[in-house]
């Protein structure tokens, strides 16, 4: 629905979801002390963090909701498309973490800080 059957759109949603993962996987891995400790790579990873498929999901269902149903005029498609997927891919991260392992108060407020954008 997003892409209406164009090769350039779905090309941008391919590549704008590519990059957005990027930069939470980046900012989450900008701590050196999380780098090489599993659940952090596996928190990034599609394969291993279902809420990353989950959260994307709904954040394209919602993103076309907006775009297609809203009654103000979007000035950058493009624009609202990459930091709503963002947003939602940091969430599905931070979530998959608190969720699934057991960290300090300190880590806790240091992943919930590196992935608030």
């Amino acid at each position: 629905m997003l892409a209406q059957n164009s090769y350039e759109k779905i090309k941008f949603y391919a590549d704008t979801i590519f990059k957005a993962k990027s930069q939470v996987m980046s900012r989450l891995l900008n701590n050196p002390n999380w780098l090489y400790r599993q659940e952090f790579q596996e928190a990034t990873r599609f394969e291993s963090n279902i809420f990353l498929a989950d959260g994307l999901e709904k954040s394209l269902l919602k993103l076309a909701e907006i775009m297609y149903k809203s009654d103000t005029k979007i000035h950058s498609e493009e624009r609202l498309s990459y930091v709503y997927l963002r947003n939602g891919l940091a969430n599905s991260t931070k979530k998959y973490l608190l969720d699934n392992f057991e960290f300090s108060d300190d880590e806790r407020y240091q992943i919930t800080q590196a992935l608030a954008f």
